[in-house]
This record gives C-alpha cells, sequence and structure tokens, in this order.
C-alpha cells in the first residue's frame, strides 16, 4: 500500500480502455473482489456508507478521502456508525441515511453488479427455455420427416383409393401437432427479440448510472478514467492542446452548515449545471467529489481556457441561489477556479495536479478568481490533494 492509499493504478494515460461495458464491468468486479476481503480483515462493518467509503478508498477516488482513512487506520480506529457516518457526511456532503434512502442499500457499484446480476441470472433462464423450444422443435422436425418418409413409401404400394384415406389422416394429424410446435418455437422466438430489446436497455442503463454523478448528473470520476487516456493521446499525436480547468465553490462549508445539505445539494446542482453549460460538446465535464469541478476541453489553449474559466466564475458570482425554505431568500456564492494545459509527455495525473496547484493559489490570494499554471508541480500532488492537506473552502 502506497502513502496515500492502495497500491492500485491511477489515470496515467497509458490505458487504450475506450469505456467499452465489459472492461467497466471487469474494472469494477476487480474492485469489488478486493474491498470485502479489505473490510474483513481489518474489522470494518459491511455498511452501505463503508461500502461507498472504501470502494472510493480502493480505487483512489478522492486522495483526501485516503489521507483521512490512512490516518485513521494507523490509529485503530474503529469505523463504527459515528465514524462511518462523519466520513460520509464529510467527503459526499449528505448523511449516508439521506445519501441512500429510497435507494437499495447499497453503493452504486454494488447496485450495478446486482443488477447487471439480475439481467445475467434472467437471460440464463430465458437461454434454457430457448434451448429446449429448439430441441423440441427439431425432435419435432425429425418425427415429422420420418412420417413423410414412412407414408410416401406406403402410399407408393396402395392400388385403392379408399386405402388412402388412413394415411392421409395420420399425416394430418402430424403436421397438425409439427405447426402447433412451430407456433409454440415462433412465440419463443418473439420472446427472445423482447428479451434482448429490454437486456440491451437495462445494460445501457447500467453503463449509464456507472459514468454518472446521481446528483449533479455530470460525469464521475469513473468516467474521467475512462475517458482520459483518450483525451491525452490526442494531444500526443496531433499536438493540440488539452486544458484543465478545476473549480471549487468558495466556503461551501458554510452553506452546509447554515442552510442544512438539502440547500448544498441544490447549490451544486445548479453550479454544475452552469458549469455544463460552458462546455462544449468535446468537453468532458465532471464532478471530482464534494464540491469540485472539472473541465477536460480538448484543442484549448490556455488563454481561452482561462476566459472560459472566468465566464464560468462570472456566471457563480452574478446568480442568485434561492433558499428551498420558502422564505423567498437568496444567497450569492463565488467560486475559485485553476487553469493548465497539457506539456509534451505529462500524465492525467500531472495535468489535473497543475490545474489544482493554480486553484489552491487562486483560492490563498482571496477566492473568486481564476489563476492559471505557472510551472509543473509534483506528481505526487494527485488529484487535489493539496501539498498543505487544506479540505475546506
Amino acid at each position: 500500500m502506497g502513502a496515500d492509499g492502495p497500491d492500485f493504478p491511477g489515470l496515467d494515460g497509458r490505458s487504450d480502455n475506450t469505456g467499452s461495458l465489459p472492461d467497466e464491468l471487469t474494472a469494477s468486479y476487480e474492485v469489488l473482489k478486493k474491498l470485502l476481503p479489505f473490510m474483513a480483515n481489518r474489522n470494518i462493518p459491511a455498511t452501505p456508507a463503508n461500502y461507498r467509503i472504501f470502494y472510493d478508498y480502493l480505487t483512489f477516488a478522492q486522495p483526501k478521502l485516503n489521507q483521512a482513512i490512512n490516518k485513521l487506520l494507523a490509529e485503530n480506529v474503529k469505523f463504527g456508525g459515528h465514524v462511518s457516518s462523519s466520513l460520509y457526511k464529510f467527503f459526499y456532503g449528505v448523511e449516508p441515511e439521506s445519501a441512500l434512502a429510497g435507494a437499495p442499500k447499497l453503493d452504486s457499484a454494488l447496485r450495478q453488479a446486482e443488477a447487471l446480476k439480475k439481467a445475467a441470472d434472467g437471460f440464463a433462464s430465458f437461454s434454457s427455455r430457448m434451448m429446449e423450444s429448439l430441441h423440441t422443435a427439431r425432435d419435432q422436425s425429425d418425427h415429422f420427416f420420418e412420417v413423410l418418409s414412412s407414408t410416401s413409401r406406403q402410399m407408393a404400394d396402395i392400388g385403392q383409393a379408399d386405402e388412402i384415406k388412413p394415411f392421409l389422416e395420420s399425416l394430418l394429424a402430424e403436421t397438425e401437432q409439427t405447426l402447433a410446435s412451430t407456433d409454440v418455437f415462433s412465440s419463443r422466438l418473439k420472446e427472445a427479440e423482447e428479451v434482448i430489446t429490454a437486456l440491451k436497455e437495462d445494460l445501457k442503463t447500467q453503463t449509464v448510472l456507472a459514468n454518472v454523478d446521481e446528483l449533479t448528473q455530470l460525469s464521475n470520476r469513473h468516467r474521467l478514467h475512462l475517458k482520459a487516456p483518450r483525451f491525452i493521446r490526442q494531444a500526443k499525436e496531433t499536438g493540440q492542446p488539452l486544458a484543465a480547468i478545476i473549480f471549487d465553490i468558495d466556503w461551501f462549508k458554510k452553506i452546509n452548515d447554515t442552510w442544512g445539505h438539502n440547500q448544498g445539494d441544490q447549490v451544486l446542482k445548479i453550479c454544475a449545471g452552469l458549469i455544463k453549460a460552458a462546455a462544449r460538446n468535446s468537453d468532458l465535464a465532471v464532478r471530482l467529489g464534494g464540491e469540485e469541478f472539472l473541465l477536460l476541453c480538448p484543442n484549448l489553449e490556455l488563454a481561452t481556457a482561462v476566459k472560459v474559466a472566468e465566464r464560468v466564475r462570472e456566471s457563480i458570482a452574478t446568480t442568485k441561489f434561492e433558499l428551498i425554505d420558502g422564505s423567498g431568500r437568496t444567497v450569492s456564492l463565488t467560486v475559485s477556479g485553476g487553469v493548465a494545459t497539457y506539456r509534451p509527455g505529462e500524465d492525467i495525473q500531472t495535468l489535473i495536479s497543475r490545474a489544482d496547484a493554480a486553484l489552491y493559489q487562486a483560492k490563498s490570494s482571496g477566492r473568486n478568481r481564476i489563476h492559471s499554471s505557472a510551472g509543473p508541480e509534483s506528481p505526487s500532488s494527485l488529484y487535489g490533494a493539496r501539498a498543505d492537506g487544506h479540505l475546506d473552502g
């Protein structure tokens, strides 16, 4: 295990994974196979909140979360209800019970695995019925062929017309039975078409759920992990610029503390919408976690990327966020941002680290401003894991 978390591959730009469903499932299941043993070996209760926390821990989804957990593990802290609830509330902005209310008591990755398993079981049952129908239809066809052959031979030896009647009646009966079997098989084929269509829709839905942040509907870190290598490869091969813009809502914790997490969720959704509105179709808008967002913009120079970031900053600063308490009151918010563009030879981690370092400069110099990267940062500063460990505002 490394200093900040388990030895799992990061976003190093070397993967050729383009996001196919088999690759996504393989990655998810590989983590899930490690998750339960990891928790069991450390006596961590298998609660929904802990599933979510330690799934993100094993995939290094939030470096600050990994730092916090490593500290707790080093101190032999037990991950009971209070500790888990506090971690969940801090890093995901909601109470575990609120986040999971009305949903299956499983993490999104586990919900995906459960849904896919259900689809697989359904298809296995359906396949069994189809095979049975195929065997029945084949047996009926073989039998009908034998009847026709036998009848043809016998009729060739018949001299009187009235002697043909029993053979014709038998042939008609066999024909009716075979047609009935064919009707059943046709019905099975129709069922097959319906089942396959439903399975395709289920798989499509699960793919979307695996790649989209549930609250903001932006892409999540999993989708960033899948898409980033393509962006890096394109920048390397074409020489076109690639910009990374990170936004962080200023003093967001005060929103939750003053008006509650439901209000905080509303703020996150509105800010995500304003960020998405500034993105082009070719850009990737990502919720990195908490109140932090990323725009990954291919073919965008640094100066232009700074202008995009400024437009987002201004749009949020001029938006009146209405309180959801029904009072009609509004509050104003600001965001800070950091911008960096790809430099030959660096990976996605380094690019995002430089954007995050610029964001930290914007925070340190007063907030509600955009800074751009002035130089390369240490590769060990990954995904917003700032040097001073600052976690708020």
